[in-house]
């Protein structure tokens, strides 16, 4: 049986006269095997009109970006990127049939006082079929003025809240931990047991159909990580060793490989927002985050909720899978944040700086 996925992408910048452009496209038809596995790729020659489709939808995306994001008051756009990716399980599929998958997404690239962060909105479903998704959710909430010299008196005690898109980094973090192939030893043997405090952590199927096989033949529906808490067994290839319903064939390696980027969601009991918080809002975008000693380091700015116009600079540095633990529960509407990955995830709250440094989960310093 053979698929074809087509793969767009584009780049917009911003210049003085006008913005700038540019698209590429990549066109694959696998073939699968009797078992469901990809046994072998091709790519075709000349274009069906699905491929000007996908690149158009990928500059609308763009537009929408430069429309919705061209113009943030004390942000102003440095590029947008947006990803378009179609499946046909059978060539000759019409739009939105039930044999055509798409996802496309665009992320945006904002300068705001305290450095570069990002933002983005992206879509599933059968098919690029209607407008491309709104390039406009909800924004988190930004510095447009300059930044305090310091936090104000006694900020160590306030409780911690992790906005959605500081949150995702911890998510994305323990997402990569417990899904390593390195360490899939030790991690069996903690299967069942507890490793966050009554949380539930899904990896869902991203770009792979819900209801299809991934390309090693595995079912590529909704993966439990952890759940109330606890670690799952995960499924794992026989002969790859890896992650069952995550793999993706790779036409120029000829072979599987882990699936990149992951759709995840967390989800866990919610408390109300503390009145005192200390609220860290979005991350800067730096060189690195995660680092080879297991830390990971954000810098965040951050605001008090008492004083929400007045922002300092703080970094949250600590290991993912400690701080998690430490989450007293989730607060707030729950915000898909596309960065490296798609996290779905409510605000957390933690105990504050002067708590994390004391138990020694971690460490929130002034910069």
């Amino acid at each position: 049986m053979a698929e074809q996925r087509l793969t767009g992408t584009g780049l917009l910048t911003p210049t003085p006269s006008g913005a700038r452009t540019a698209e590429s496209l990549d066109t694959v038809t696998v073939l699968r095997d009797g078992r469901g596995r990809v046994s072998g790729s091709r790519r075709p020659t000349g274009d069906d009109g699905s491929g000007a489709r996908v690149t158009a939808y990928v500059r609308e995306l763009l537009a929408g970006a430069e429309r919705s994001w061209g113009s943030v008051p004390g942000a102003p756009l440095q590029s947008a990127v947006a990803r378009v990716r179609e499946t046909r399980r059978d060539p000759r599929s019409a739009d939105g049939g039930e044999d055509v998958w798409a996802s496309a997404s665009v992320l945006a690239r904002l300068e705001t006082v305290a450095g570069p962060v990002l933002i983005g909105t992206g879509t599933g479903g059968r098919g690029l079929t209607g407008a491309p998704p709104a390039a406009a959710p909800p924004l988190p909430p930004l510095p447009s003025t300059d930044l305090a010299p310091g936090p104000p008196a006694h900020w160590r005690r306030r409780p911690l809240l992790l906005g959605p898109a500081v949150a995702a980094q911890l998510v994305t973090a323990a997402w990569l931990a417990f899904t390593s192939g390195a360490g899939r030893e030790r991690l069996a043997k903690l299967a069942g047991r507890r490793v966050l405090p009554g949380l539930d952590l899904l990896d869902t199927a991203g770009d792979h159909p819900p209801d299809g096989p991934d390309d090693g033949g595995h079912p590529a529906g909704v993966l439990p990580v952890v759940a109330g808490g606890l670690l799952r067994a995960l499924p794992r290839d026989r002969d790859t060793g890896l992650l069952a319903g995550r793999m993706v064939w790779d036409h120029d390696t000829a072979g599987c490989a882990a699936q990149f980027p992951a759709s995840l969601r967390l989800t866990g009991p919610e408390v109300p927002v503390p009145a005192d918080a200390l609220e860290l809002a979005v991350c800067v975008e730096g060189l690195q985050r995660y680092h080879a000693d297991g830390v990971l380091r954000l810098a965040c700015p951050a605001r008090t909720a008492d004083e929400p116009d007045r922002w300092f600079m703080l970094q949250l540095r600590g290991r993912p899978l400690r701080l998690l633990q430490a989450v007293r529960g989730l607060t707030g509407p729950p915000a898909a944040v596309h960065t490296d990955h798609t996290v779905t995830t409510a605000a957390l709250v933690l105990p504050g700086a002067a708590a994390l440094t004391e138990k020694g989960t971690g460490s929130l310093d002034h910069i």
